[in-house]
């Protein structure tokens, strides 16, 4: 099976999660078969003002599960969308969770099917972000033309047009 993770920082299965699946630097996708790790970025190398994009960079992966610590709905929604299921860490090292999702100990998670839903912690522990707007923004149809994300929202909003600073 092919498990991704963002990351930070490349240490192959030593590696620790990266606190929000959009706007990680990178991706770590391990092959729980042949042990195989495979380092994608999370940015276009050859234009780096485009920003973040995890669409474009996992889309042909063929990936198994997605264990995140914090991700936007729309994100989410989208990788459901490429057959992706997205899992809820509970810890930060790969290690583990790559064996904590082999004995089937994760959680699988739904999208919330809004703009402005997310998951980032409770409020003592979040990212600071407003996942819960007040005002109702309608509901959004699961369907690949009409995709709230390309580019980012919820926990992929940059405040610049790069991914430097990750």
């Amino acid at each position: 099976m092919k498990i991704c993770f963002p990351v930070a920082v490349d240490n192959g299965i030593n590696s620790e999660l990266f606190s929000h699946f959009a706007s990680a630097p990178k991706f770590l996708i391990i092959d729980t078969e042949n042990s195989d790790i495979e380092s994608v970025d999370n940015c276009d190398i050859k234009d780096p003002m485009k920003g973040c994009d995890p669409f474009a960079a996992l889309q042909k992966k063929n990936l198994d599960a997605i264990i995140v610590d914090a991700i936007g709905d729309a994100i989410h929604q989208t990788m459901n969308m490429c057959g992706f299921r997205v899992f809820t860490a509970t810890g930060s090292r790969l290690q583990q969770l790559t064996e904590a999702f082999k004995n089937e100990e994760l959680e699988e998670i739904e999208p919330f099917y809004s703009q402005e839903a997310g998951r980032c912690g409770d409020e003592e522990d979040g990212c600071g972000h407003d996942h819960h707007a007040e005002e109702e923004v309608g509901e959004i149809k699961e369907t690949p033309g009409n995709c709230v994300l390309q580019g980012g929202s919820g926990c992929a909003d940059h405040d610049s047009d790069s991914c430097s600073g990750h």
